[in-house]
């Protein structure tokens, strides 16, 4: 039997070793920050330092243990901007698959695709590079269009909540839903909840499916998003005093709203709202015995 020389058996399997090890992808936050540029009024490279809160929500957004991420926020804060399409785009171009954003009405879906989509294939390279612009696509996906980009690997598709049809066409990879409190309580001609009808479009990616919801809650009882958050792993954001660093949850209560300060319920000192948000806060789950492939923060 003809064995051969140790040199030449470590060349042949430390090449095929490297044939079949998947390249280690870089932390969604660096390469968001090497890649992604702003327009508007805030114009510029985006920064982590935008919003801070977000940093761990993304990297749970691409977390392979994660299945599903919940944001119930305040509006304007960056929910939609600074987590949604971040991961979108990082995970079109290090894991593309089929992939849906639902907005409450085709309306707010083809304006979400002029305002925001749009902005961020143009201004992110990697993204320019590999999704098809609009009237030209892959033959066998046929052509982009406002509503309906594709790229190797997988599409980007954007809906309204009242579409049965379009929410439950063809089997989505990744849901990002956005406004979720705004959504119909039941698609046209009362073929059901949007929300389970979306969801129903994930079985085909059972394992490796992502679906991530933000939203402001509006009413108690019956937000949508209230509902999902309970689901999930609860956690809230503690930031440290600027003066002693005891870790908090900064509530209503201890805000001096005439000194435009917020005092610590450790040390009793006032700091503002800038020495505050300089620092580098913490998610901290409020519940036990919870799923955490069901991330809620």
């Amino acid at each position: 039997m003809t064995t051969l020389p140790d040199r030449a058996r470590d060349i042949v399997f430390g090449a095929f070793g490297a044939a079949i090890t998947t390249p280690e992808r870089p932390d969604i936050v660096d390469w968001v920050e090497q890649n992604r540029t702003l327009r508007g009024a805030h114009g510029g490279p985006w920064r982590r330092d935008f919003c801070k809160w977000a940093v761990a929500i993304m990297r749970a957004c691409v977390d392979r243990t994660t299945r599903v991420v919940v944001i119930r926020g305040a509006a304007q804060t960056g929910k939609t901007e600074c987590v949604l399409l971040n991961v979108w785009a990082y995970r079109t171009t290090f894991d593309p698959a089929p992939s849906m954003f639902v907005l409450p009405s085709q309306i707010t879906a083809r304006d979400f695709s002029h305002q925001r989509i749009e902005p961020l294939i143009e201004s992110t390279p990697p993204l320019k590079a590999v999704v098809s612009e609009r009237g030209a696509g892959p033959r066998t996906q046929g052509a982009s269009t406002i509503r309906f980009r594709t790229y190797p690997g997988g599409f980007l598709k954007l809906v309204g909540s009242l579409s049965a049809s379009e929410l439950s066409q063809m089997a989505i990879r990744d849901l990002y839903a956005t406004e979720l409190d705004r959504f119909a309580t039941e698609t046209e001609n009362s073929e059901g909840d949007p929300v389970h009808l979306m969801r129903l479009r994930q079985r085909t990616f059972e394992h490796t499916s992502k679906l991530i919801m933000e939203c402001s809650p509006t009413i108690a009882g019956e937000s949508r998003i209230e509902l999902e958050y309970q689901q999930g792993t609860q956690e809230h954001y503690f930031l440290p005093c600027p003066r002693c660093g005891f870790q908090q949850e900064l509530l209503k209560p201890n805000f001096d709203w005439e000194g435009a300060t917020y005092q610590c319920v450790n040390c009793g000192n006032g700091s503002s709202q800038r020495s505050w948000q300089a620092k580098v806060g913490q998610w901290r789950p409020t519940v036990s015995e919870r799923d955490t492939s069901i991330r809620s923060f």
